[in-house]
Protein backbone atom coordinates (compact mmCIF):
# COMPACT_ATOMS: atom_id res chain seq x y z
CA UNK A 1 0.00 0.00 0.00
CA UNK A 2 1.24 3.30 -1.11
CA UNK A 3 1.33 6.37 1.27
CA UNK A 4 -1.61 7.82 -1.26
CA UNK A 5 -4.02 4.68 -0.52
CA UNK A 6 -2.91 5.10 3.46
CA UNK A 7 -3.66 8.60 3.21
CA UNK A 8 -7.14 7.99 1.50
CA UNK A 9 -8.41 4.83 3.79
CA UNK A 10 -7.84 6.52 7.05
CA UNK A 11 -8.95 9.98 5.74
CA UNK A 12 -12.01 7.81 4.77
CA UNK A 13 -12.02 5.52 8.44
CA UNK A 14 -11.71 8.64 10.20
CA UNK A 15 -14.68 10.83 8.52
CA UNK A 16 -17.15 7.49 8.50
CA UNK A 17 -16.00 7.60 12.60
CA UNK A 18 -17.29 11.52 13.40
CA UNK A 19 -20.55 10.16 10.92
CA UNK A 20 -21.25 7.17 13.54
CA UNK A 21 -19.41 4.57 12.39
CA UNK A 22 -17.18 4.07 15.03
CA UNK A 23 -17.57 0.54 14.71
CA UNK A 24 -15.45 -0.07 11.52
CA UNK A 25 -12.46 0.61 13.74
CA UNK A 26 -12.37 -2.59 14.91
CA UNK A 27 -11.11 -4.28 11.37
CA UNK A 28 -8.45 -1.40 11.40
CA UNK A 29 -6.94 -1.11 14.74
CA UNK A 30 -5.56 -4.01 17.20
CA UNK A 31 -7.23 -5.72 19.81
CA UNK A 32 -5.11 -3.70 22.37
CA UNK A 33 -4.30 -1.15 20.81
CA UNK A 34 -3.23 2.27 23.38
CA UNK A 35 -5.40 5.62 22.94
CA UNK A 36 -4.39 8.62 24.47
CA UNK A 37 -6.66 11.64 24.26
CA UNK A 38 -7.20 15.21 25.89
CA UNK A 39 -9.86 13.37 28.53
CA UNK A 40 -7.21 10.43 29.59
CA UNK A 41 -5.74 7.17 27.92
CA UNK A 42 -8.02 4.32 26.13
CA UNK A 43 -6.53 0.41 26.37
CA UNK A 44 -8.25 -2.11 23.75
CA UNK A 45 -10.23 -1.05 20.77
CA UNK A 46 -13.50 -2.60 22.45
CA UNK A 47 -12.89 0.17 24.96
CA UNK A 48 -12.07 2.52 21.95
CA UNK A 49 -15.30 2.04 20.18
CA UNK A 50 -17.62 2.12 23.10
CA UNK A 51 -15.54 5.60 24.55
CA UNK A 52 -16.30 6.99 20.44
CA UNK A 53 -19.99 5.74 20.41
CA UNK A 54 -20.69 6.82 24.05
CA UNK A 55 -18.46 11.22 23.12
CA UNK A 56 -20.52 11.18 19.83
CA UNK A 57 -24.06 10.11 21.16
CA UNK A 58 -26.62 13.17 20.63
CA UNK A 59 -24.38 14.48 18.35
CA UNK A 60 -24.76 14.55 14.59
CA UNK A 61 -21.51 14.90 12.00
CA UNK A 62 -22.77 16.55 9.21
CA UNK A 63 -19.39 17.67 7.62
CA UNK A 64 -16.37 17.10 7.40
CA UNK A 65 -14.22 20.40 5.97
CA UNK A 66 -10.89 21.72 5.69
CA UNK A 67 -8.75 18.46 6.12
CA UNK A 68 -5.31 18.01 5.70
CA UNK A 69 -3.38 14.19 5.57
CA UNK A 70 -0.03 12.51 4.84
CA UNK A 71 1.19 8.86 5.76
CA UNK A 72 4.78 7.40 6.26
CA UNK A 73 5.11 3.54 5.15
CA UNK A 74 8.54 1.65 6.30
CA UNK A 75 7.37 -1.45 5.18
CA UNK A 76 4.60 -3.45 7.49
CA UNK A 77 5.14 -0.19 9.79
CA UNK A 78 3.83 3.40 8.87
CA UNK A 79 1.83 6.39 10.49
CA UNK A 80 -0.86 8.31 9.08
CA UNK A 81 -1.79 11.96 10.17
CA UNK A 82 -5.25 13.19 9.58
CA UNK A 83 -6.15 16.81 10.84
CA UNK A 84 -10.01 18.61 9.88
CA UNK A 85 -12.46 20.94 10.84
CA UNK A 86 -16.15 19.55 11.45
CA UNK A 87 -19.13 20.62 11.21
CA UNK A 88 -22.34 18.60 13.08
CA UNK A 89 -25.64 19.42 14.80
CA UNK A 90 -26.42 18.29 18.89
CA UNK A 91 -30.41 16.68 17.92
CA UNK A 92 -30.35 14.88 21.29
CA UNK A 93 -28.82 14.02 24.80
CA UNK A 94 -25.43 13.80 24.62
CA UNK A 95 -22.58 12.65 27.58
CA UNK A 96 -20.80 15.50 26.08
CA UNK A 97 -22.77 18.65 25.96
CA UNK A 98 -26.01 17.63 27.91
CA UNK A 99 -29.46 18.07 26.88
CA UNK A 100 -30.03 18.84 22.82
CA UNK A 101 -30.16 22.05 22.02
CA UNK A 102 -30.76 21.63 18.17
CA UNK A 103 -27.60 23.85 17.35
CA UNK A 104 -24.88 23.49 15.43
CA UNK A 105 -21.24 23.22 16.25
CA UNK A 106 -18.18 23.30 14.63
CA UNK A 107 -14.89 22.19 16.41
CA UNK A 108 -11.51 20.27 15.23
CA UNK A 109 -9.91 17.13 15.54
CA UNK A 110 -6.36 15.65 15.06
CA UNK A 111 -5.45 12.23 14.52
CA UNK A 112 -2.41 10.12 14.38
CA UNK A 113 -2.20 6.41 13.91
CA UNK A 114 0.99 4.13 14.50
CA UNK A 115 0.40 1.38 11.98
CA UNK A 116 1.40 -2.02 11.63
CA UNK A 117 0.56 -3.67 8.46
CA UNK A 118 -2.40 -1.34 7.88
CA UNK A 119 -3.69 -1.47 11.38
CA UNK A 120 -3.24 1.06 14.12
CA UNK A 121 -1.43 -0.20 17.30
CA UNK A 122 -0.49 3.61 19.04
CA UNK A 123 -3.15 6.31 18.66
CA UNK A 124 -3.12 9.94 19.57
CA UNK A 125 -6.60 11.45 19.29
CA UNK A 126 -7.68 15.02 19.92
CA UNK A 127 -10.65 16.67 19.68
CA UNK A 128 -11.71 20.15 20.42
CA UNK A 129 -14.71 19.66 22.44
CA UNK A 130 -14.83 23.69 24.24
CA UNK A 131 -14.81 25.02 20.50
CA UNK A 132 -18.21 22.99 19.82
CA UNK A 133 -19.22 24.04 23.32
CA UNK A 134 -18.60 27.54 22.33
CA UNK A 135 -20.31 27.42 18.66
CA UNK A 136 -23.47 26.00 20.29
CA UNK A 137 -23.65 28.97 22.63
CA UNK A 138 -23.06 26.86 25.75
CA UNK A 139 -20.83 26.88 28.52
CA UNK A 140 -17.73 25.21 29.03
CA UNK A 141 -17.47 25.56 32.68
CA UNK A 142 -20.55 23.88 33.11
CA UNK A 143 -19.74 21.04 30.67
CA UNK A 144 -16.74 20.29 32.49
CA UNK A 145 -18.82 20.04 36.24
CA UNK A 146 -20.93 18.15 34.86
CA UNK A 147 -17.83 15.79 33.11
CA UNK A 148 -15.58 15.47 36.24
CA UNK A 149 -19.08 14.92 38.03
CA UNK A 150 -19.15 11.69 36.46
CA UNK A 151 -15.78 10.33 36.69
CA UNK A 152 -14.24 9.78 40.27
CA UNK A 153 -11.19 12.22 41.22
CA UNK A 154 -7.91 11.24 40.55
CA UNK A 155 -5.30 12.14 42.36
CA UNK A 156 -1.34 11.32 42.17
CA UNK A 157 -0.93 10.82 38.61
CA UNK A 158 1.90 9.60 37.70
CA UNK A 159 2.86 11.70 35.04
CA UNK A 160 5.89 11.37 33.16
CA UNK A 161 7.34 14.40 33.33
CA UNK A 162 5.31 17.57 36.10
CA UNK A 163 5.84 17.89 39.93
CA UNK A 164 8.83 15.74 41.37
CA UNK A 165 7.40 13.08 43.68
CA UNK A 166 9.36 10.47 43.30
CA UNK A 167 7.05 8.35 45.78
CA UNK A 168 4.23 8.11 42.21
CA UNK A 169 6.66 7.67 39.99
CA UNK A 170 6.92 11.73 38.63
CA UNK A 171 10.42 12.37 37.06
CA UNK A 172 11.53 16.12 36.32
CA UNK A 173 11.82 17.48 32.97
CA UNK A 174 15.50 15.87 31.42
CA UNK A 175 18.05 18.36 30.77
CA UNK A 176 18.60 17.53 27.07
CA UNK A 177 15.47 17.19 24.78
CA UNK A 178 16.13 13.74 22.57
CA UNK A 179 14.43 13.81 19.00
CA UNK A 180 10.69 12.31 19.10
CA UNK A 181 10.68 8.83 17.87
CA UNK A 182 9.20 8.78 13.84
CA UNK A 183 11.03 12.01 12.87
CA UNK A 184 13.55 11.77 10.22
CA UNK A 185 17.16 12.75 11.20
CA UNK A 186 17.19 16.30 8.97
CA UNK A 187 14.11 17.32 11.27
CA UNK A 188 16.07 17.48 14.47
CA UNK A 189 17.87 19.97 14.99
CA UNK A 190 14.61 21.85 13.51
CA UNK A 191 12.68 20.05 16.61
CA UNK A 192 15.23 21.10 19.00
CA UNK A 193 15.09 24.96 17.92
CA UNK A 194 11.46 24.79 18.34
CA UNK A 195 11.57 23.50 22.00
CA UNK A 196 14.37 25.76 22.91
CA UNK A 197 12.81 28.77 21.50
CA UNK A 198 9.26 28.00 23.57
CA UNK A 199 10.91 26.66 26.95
CA UNK A 200 13.89 29.10 26.69
CA UNK A 201 11.09 32.08 26.49
CA UNK A 202 13.26 33.42 22.92
CA UNK A 203 9.94 35.48 20.76
CA UNK A 204 12.93 37.75 20.04
CA UNK A 205 15.34 34.96 18.04
CA UNK A 206 15.32 34.68 14.57
CA UNK A 207 11.66 33.35 13.69
CA UNK A 208 11.36 30.10 12.03
CA UNK A 209 8.24 31.41 9.96
CA UNK A 210 7.65 32.20 6.46
CA UNK A 211 7.16 35.78 6.19
CA UNK A 212 3.37 34.75 4.50
CA UNK A 213 3.18 31.98 7.68
CA UNK A 214 -0.57 31.74 9.26
CA UNK A 215 -0.91 29.99 12.12
CA UNK A 216 -4.15 28.82 14.17
CA UNK A 217 -5.76 27.17 16.66
CA UNK A 218 -8.04 24.22 15.37
CA UNK A 219 -10.67 25.67 13.11
CA UNK A 220 -10.07 29.22 14.25
CA UNK A 221 -9.10 32.14 11.86
CA UNK A 222 -5.71 31.89 11.09
CA UNK A 223 -3.37 34.70 11.97
CA UNK A 224 0.32 35.97 10.11
CA UNK A 225 2.58 35.07 12.32
CA UNK A 226 6.68 36.56 11.72
CA UNK A 227 7.70 35.42 15.34
CA UNK A 228 6.70 33.45 18.59
CA UNK A 229 5.88 36.75 19.87
CA UNK A 230 2.64 36.85 17.60
CA UNK A 231 2.14 33.08 17.94
CA UNK A 232 -1.59 32.55 19.67
CA UNK A 233 -0.44 29.84 21.63
CA UNK A 234 1.92 32.11 23.57
CA UNK A 235 -0.87 33.53 25.28
CA UNK A 236 -0.72 29.71 27.65
CA UNK A 237 2.03 30.99 29.06
CA UNK A 238 0.08 34.05 30.58
CA UNK A 239 -1.81 30.88 32.49
CA UNK A 240 1.06 29.02 33.31
CA UNK A 241 4.69 31.08 33.44
CA UNK A 242 6.42 27.71 34.48
CA UNK A 243 4.91 25.68 31.50
CA UNK A 244 7.28 23.59 30.25
CA UNK A 245 6.78 21.96 26.35
CA UNK A 246 7.38 18.05 25.74
CA UNK A 247 7.25 16.24 22.38
CA UNK A 248 5.96 12.69 22.42
CA UNK A 249 6.02 12.24 18.89
CA UNK A 250 6.71 13.28 15.86
CA UNK A 251 6.53 12.36 11.75
CA UNK A 252 6.68 13.91 8.39
CA UNK A 253 6.02 13.25 5.22
CA UNK A 254 8.58 12.67 1.84
CA UNK A 255 9.57 16.33 1.05
CA UNK A 256 8.26 17.35 -2.44
CA UNK A 257 10.44 20.21 -4.24
CA UNK A 258 11.30 21.34 -0.82
CA UNK A 259 7.73 20.90 1.18
CA UNK A 260 7.16 18.92 3.71
CA UNK A 261 4.55 18.06 5.97
CA UNK A 262 5.01 17.35 10.11
CA UNK A 263 3.23 16.08 12.81
CA UNK A 264 4.16 17.03 16.37
CA UNK A 265 2.30 15.05 19.48
CA UNK A 266 3.47 17.08 22.52
CA UNK A 267 2.49 17.72 25.61
CA UNK A 268 2.15 21.08 28.09
CA UNK A 269 2.77 21.01 31.60
CA UNK A 270 3.01 23.92 33.98
CA UNK A 271 1.55 25.63 37.48
CA UNK A 272 -1.81 27.75 36.73
CA UNK A 273 -1.13 31.01 38.41
CA UNK A 274 -1.52 33.21 35.94
CA UNK A 275 -5.06 34.33 34.61
CA UNK A 276 -6.14 32.55 31.60
CA UNK A 277 -8.31 29.18 32.12
CA UNK A 278 -10.35 31.41 34.76
CA UNK A 279 -8.68 32.34 37.98
CA UNK A 280 -5.65 30.85 39.04
CA UNK A 281 -5.82 27.58 40.84
CA UNK A 282 -1.86 27.25 41.76
CA UNK A 283 -2.53 23.73 40.14
CA UNK A 284 -0.39 21.80 38.01
CA UNK A 285 -1.46 21.70 34.37
CA UNK A 286 -1.22 18.60 32.04
CA UNK A 287 -2.27 19.71 28.40
CA UNK A 288 -1.73 17.41 25.55
CA UNK A 289 -2.09 17.64 21.53
CA UNK A 290 -1.24 17.60 18.08
CA UNK A 291 0.88 20.41 16.07
CA UNK A 292 0.58 20.26 12.30
CA UNK A 293 3.13 22.14 9.98
CA UNK A 294 3.64 22.70 6.33
CA UNK A 295 7.47 23.55 5.84
CA UNK A 296 8.79 25.05 2.96
CA UNK A 297 12.37 25.23 2.86
CA UNK A 298 12.64 24.63 6.42
CA UNK A 299 10.60 27.33 7.34
CA UNK A 300 6.64 27.02 8.35
CA UNK A 301 4.29 27.96 6.12
CA UNK A 302 1.29 27.15 8.45
CA UNK A 303 0.79 25.79 11.24
CA UNK A 304 -2.30 24.42 13.08
CA UNK A 305 -2.53 23.07 16.94
CA UNK A 306 -4.96 21.11 18.37
CA UNK A 307 -6.02 20.95 22.23
CA UNK A 308 -9.45 20.60 24.24
CA UNK A 309 -10.09 23.30 26.30
CA UNK A 310 -12.97 20.96 27.96
CA UNK A 311 -9.92 18.89 28.84
CA UNK A 312 -8.24 21.77 30.85
CA UNK A 313 -11.37 22.94 32.90
CA UNK A 314 -12.65 19.36 33.51
CA UNK A 315 -9.21 18.77 34.87
CA UNK A 316 -9.33 21.98 37.23
CA UNK A 317 -12.43 20.66 38.60
CA UNK A 318 -11.83 17.62 39.20
CA UNK A 319 -8.41 18.75 41.28
CA UNK A 320 -11.18 21.16 42.91
CA UNK A 321 -13.11 17.73 43.91
CA UNK A 322 -10.47 15.60 44.97
CA UNK A 323 -9.19 18.55 47.47
CA UNK A 324 -12.96 18.76 48.68
CA UNK A 325 -12.97 15.25 49.27
CA UNK A 326 -9.48 15.21 51.00
CA UNK A 327 -10.48 18.32 53.84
Amino acid sequence: MNDQDLVGRWCNLWSSVFAGGAGRLRAHTTHNVLVDTSLGSIYGCDDWVAALTLDSSGFTAAEVLDTAAFAMNMGSLGTAVFVATHLGAHNAESSMYGPATGASARFSSALVALLANGRAYRVWRFVDHGSAIDTMGLSVLSCAHSLAARRPPRGGIPWEYGEVRTSLGQMPPPVVFDPPSGLPRALHGWTSDLLTRWNGRRPDSTSPYLPSADVSLGFQAARLVTSFADHPWSAVITACPDAVLFLEHGCASDAIAGSLQVGLVWRWIGRHTGFGWGEPTGYRLHVRGVSYFELDGGLVRRERVFCDSLAVFSHLENRRRLERNLT
